[in-house]
């Protein structure tokens, strides 16, 4: 399988900057890096090595970091890269890093990549000191966790990404179907097969002409809802796939009858086309009553262990 755009990046920004082989490797042939500040444009893998090759010569100052699984270990003489997040789609992607010379001198880093036949095509680096903050804008601000910070997030996983882009429109386009309009929902799937449903009502279709037509059928049914709330449990990204678990609750009109409040406990599959997440299969059914053996009582010595803690 071919890597996603984000992989690409990704691999991009771990060779950055000692690993000039598989930077040349993962750049397009017409490689060009913009430098914007002090403009300078450099064209082709050849000019791209060369020039960083010479960087590590004139840095005489050395300073070896040690940073955490996100910070890469890099020899005296290179600048350590920390990036702190990543996001993107399709072939355009941007990159927030923080830089650590090796005279100790700390930059924030955005880079823009253009990816062409899975290749790093076009690269824009901007490059920003931190500076001090006016204290005449101390009552209208509060401080931002720096990356360098024990208090600083860590950096966004492409699982956040994903979900930040596609569960509010799953939850407009559920709410959406909850009212008769299966429209929103259809735009969401993709049209391409394999596409699969397993129904709470008892559908289970492939192939989108198939799906499509369970979604309008279902769309009939209901007339109003008054509430929808998606209970997320789990999920998970990778690449060009990801999935997510969670229950559905809602109050909704069936069939012109009272308003019920179901839950449903569904699980979604998703697939990246053209840069736009869509979803491939659904399974959505009524949780069980849950008939698993009770959690066992401690036994007497346990019990005193836990006294002898207390």
């Amino acid at each position: 399988m071919k890597p996603s755009g984000r992989e690409i990046v990704e691999q991009y920004m771990r060779a950055i900057p000692r690993d000039l082989d598989a930077l040349g490797e993962l750049q397009h042939p017409d490689f060009v890096l913009e430098y914007p500040q002090s403009g300078e444009v450099i064209r082709g893998r050849d000019n791209f090595r060369a020039a960083n090759e010479r960087y590590s010569d004139v840095q005489t100052e050395t300073r070896r970091v040690t940073g955490t699984e996100d910070r890469w270990i890099l020899a005296p003489g290179w600048m350590s890269l920390t990036p702190t997040r990543i996001v993107g789609a399709g072939d355009t992607f941007t990159v927030e890093a923080l830089a650590t010379y090796p005279g100790g001198d700390t930059y924030h880093v955005v880079a823009i990549y253009e990816l062409r036949d899975g290749k790093v095509y076009r690269g824009k680096t901007y490059f920003a000191a931190p500076f001090e903050a006016p204290a005449w804008r101390a009552p209208y601000v509060e401080p931002m966790a720096r990356p360098d910070d024990d208090t600083s997030q860590k950096a966004r996983s492409e699982v956040d990404d994903f979900l930040e882009m596609t569960i509010p429109r799953q939850v407009e386009v559920e709410e959406a179907l909850h009212r008769g309009d299966p429209m929103p929902r259809m735009a969401m799937w993709s049209h391409e097969d394999p596409v699969t449903v397993f129904g709470a009502l008892g559908p289970c279709k492939s192939g989108w002409d198939e799906v499509s037509r369970i979604f309008r059928w279902v769309a009939s049914l209901f007339s109003g809802v008054k509430d929808y709330r998606f209970e997320l449990v789990a999920a998970g990204a990778s690449g060009d796939l990801a999935y997510t678990v969670g229950y559905e609750h809602s109050t909704v009109t069936v069939d012109d009858g009272p308003p019920e409040r179901k839950t449903l406990r569904v699980t979604h599959v998703y697939r990246r086309e053209n840069g736009e997440w869509k979803i491939v299969h659904r399974h959505g059914d009524f949780p069980p009553v849950d008939q698993s053996p009770p959690t066992p009582a401690p036994t007497s010595t346990e019990s005193a262990r836990a006294a002898i803690k207390r």
